[in-house]
C-alpha cells in the first residue's frame, strides 16, 4: 500500500472516483485507453478518492510484489492546465497482458477438441450394439428378408410339414419372441493431444458409466435407450491448468437387419458442467471459472455380413458417419488478480466418416459361447470452430484465436470378446484405438454386462 500526492490544478484525463487502471510509458502516466509500450510490465491499479485540486489518496489493489519507484511528469495528463502530476510510490511489476496469449488463449483453443474427445467416451458404441450387429446377432432368427416378414407376428408350424402323405396336419401359430435386454456399461477413454501452434496440448481421461434397455420390436428391428454420466479430467501441458467435465448424457438408437444387411441410427444429447483452473503465471494467483457445455450427436452406421462355417464365422464391410455439434457458454474467471479473464462463447462441429472390415467367430466352450471380434477401419475427422476470444476483465485487452486440429486421417483398430454365460446373461469387453494420427493418440475401452428376458 502507499499514499501518493497529486500536485495539479486539474484532475488528470481519464481519472475517476473509485478504481482506476493506469499504465506508465516512459515518463508519462496514461489511462488504460492508451496501451503504447505495454510490454514494459508497468501496469498499476489504484483506488482514488477526492477528485478536487490538491492532494489525492491512492491505495493499491491488489497488493503484490512491488518492483520499483516511479516519478512520471507530463503536462499532457494534467488536463491541459499546464501544471504537472508528481506521483511517488511503487507499481505492480507483473504485466497481465502476456498471460492472455500465454495461458488463457491456448487453453480456450483446445477446449473444443477436449470436449469432443470426452464426449466420444459416451457415444463410442452405446450398449455395444454395433458389436452385436457386426457379429451377425441383429436378428432373433433368419427370415426371408422382406419387410412384411420382419414385422410378422409369428410363424406357422405343423406336424404335416414336409410329408405329403400325412393327414390332418396340426398347425398352430407360434408367437415370436419380443426380447427385452437391460444392461450396464463402464466406458473409459484416454486421449493425448499435442500442442499445435498457439493451442495447448492436453491429456483427457474420461469415465462414463451408464445403464440402459433395449427392446426387440420384431425379428430385425430393435430400439435402445441409455443414460450415461461423464466424468472427464483434462490436464494441459506446461502446467497451464486443468478442466473438469461432469454431467449426464441421454442416448437413443434404432437398428434394423434385413438378411445380410444391417444399419443403425443413434442420437445423443449431453449437458455438462465445465470447471476450469488456470495458472496465469508468476505474480498472479490461480484463476478458476465455471460454465456449461452441450453436445448433440448423430451417428449412422451400416454394414453387410457374410456367413461361413455354419454361421459361426461372420465377416464383412462396414461404414459410418458421426456428426457432433457442441457449445461452451461464455464465462468469467474468479481469482487471478489483474490476470483474470473472460471467455467468449464457443461453438464447434466434428464430422467423422469411416469405412472398414470386421470379422467375428463364435466358439463353443464349457463356460458358454464365446465370440471374439476384430475390426480395422480408415477414418477421417473434420473439425470446425467459430473461434474464440479471451479478454482481461480488469483492462481493455482482447486476444482471439481458433482451434488447431490434429491430423485428419488415421487408422482405427478395434477388438472385443463377448461371453454368453447363459441364455440370459452375457459379458462383453471391447477396445478401440486410433493409430498413425498426427499430433494425437486415443484409446477407448468398455465393459458391458447385460440380462435378456
Amino acid at each position: 500500500m502507499g499514499t501518493f500526492d497529486f500536485l495539479t490544478t486539474t484532475a488528470p484525463a481519464g481519472l475517476v472516483d473509485g478504481v482506476n487502471n493506469f499504465y506508465a510509458a516512459g515518463t508519462v502516466l496514461l489511462p488504460t485507453n492508451s496501451l503504447d509500450g505495454r510490454t514494459q510490465n508497468t501496469w498499476q491499479r489504484a483506488t482514488v478518492s477526492g477528485l478536487t485540486p490538491g492532494n489525492y489518496t491512492f491505495s493499491y489493489d491488489p497488493t503484490s510484489t512491488f518492483s520499483s519507484v516511479w516519478d512520471p511528469k507530463d503536462a499532457s495528463i494534467a488536463g491541459g492546465g499546464g501544471s504537472f502530476i508528481k506521483i511517488s510510490g511503487a507499481f505492480l511489476g507483473a504485466d497481465p497482458i502476456p498471460t492472455v496469449a500465454e495461458t488463457g488463449l491456448p487453453m480456450a483453443n483446445a477446449s473444443g477438441q477436449a470436449v469432443v474427445n470426452g464426449g466420444n467416451t459416451v457415444t463410442g458404441d452405446v450398449n455395444n450394439h454395433l458389436f452385436n450387429l457386426r457379429a451377425g446377432d441383429g436378428e432373433e432368427a433368419a427370415n426371408d428378408g422382406s419387410l412384411a416378414s420382419s414385422i410378422d407376428d409369428g410363424v406357422v408350424v405343423g406336424q404335416g410339414d414336409g410329408d405329403p402323405d400325412a393327414k390332418n396336419p396340426i398347425a398352430k401359430r407360434v408367437p415370436r419372441s419380443r426380447q427385452w435386454e437391460v444392461f450396464t456399461t463402464v466406458n473409459y477413454g484416454n486421449v493425448k493431444l499435442s500442442a499445435i501452434g498457439g493451442q495447448a496440448g492436453v491429456q483427457v481421461d474420461s469415465w462414463a458409466p451408464g445403464v440402459g434397455i433395449e427392446r426387440h420390436l420384431s425379428r430385425g428391428l430393435a430400439v435402445g435407450f441409455a443414460v450415461s454420466f461423464l466424468h472427464s479430467e483434462q490436464g494441459y501441458t506446461g502446467g497451464l491448468g486443468s478442466v473438469q467435465l461432469e454431467g449426464p448424457a441421454l442416448s437413443a438408437y434404432v437398428s434394423f437387419v434385413r438378411k445380410n444387411f444391417w444399419s443403425s441410427l443413434l442420437y445423443s444429447f449431453g449437458t455438462y458442467d465445465l470447471n476450469s483452473t488456470r495458472n496465469p503465471g508468476v505474480g498472479f494467483p490461480q484463476a478458476t471459472g465455471s460454465t456449461r457445455t452441450y453436445t448433440n450427436v448423430v451417428q449412422y452406421n451400416t454394414g453387410c455380413n457374410f456367413r461361413f462355417q455354419n454361421n459361426t464365422l461372420v465377416t464383412g464391410p462396414f461404414a459410418g458417419i458421426d456428426y457432433l455439434h457442441g457449445t461452451v457458454d461464455s464465462y468469467s474467471e474468479t481469482g487471478g488478480g489483474l490476470a483474470a479473464l473472460s471467455y467468449a462463447k464457443q461453438t464447434y462441429q466434428s464430422l467423422v466418416s469411416r469405412i472398414g472390415w470386421s470379422v467375428s467367430k463364435k466358439l463353443k466352450s464349457r463356460f458358454g459361447d464365446i465370440t471374439p471380434q476384430a475390426r480395422l477401419s480408415y477414418e477421417r475427422q473434420n473439425l470446425k470452430n467459430n473461434g474464440t476470444s479471451v479478454s482481461l476483465i480488469n483492462a481493455p485487452f482482447t486476444a482471439t484465436g481458433g482451434n488447431q486440429q490434429p491430423g485428419q486421417d488415421y487408422l482405427v483398430a478395434g477388438a472385443g470378446v463377448n461371453f454368453q454365460l447363459t441364455d440370459q446373461f452375457n459379458l462383453l469387453l471391447t477396445y478401440q484405438g486410433q493409430f498413425f494420427r498426427q499430433d494425437m493418440q486415443a484409446h477407448f475401452g468398455a465393459v458391458r454386462f447385460s440380462y435378456s428376458f
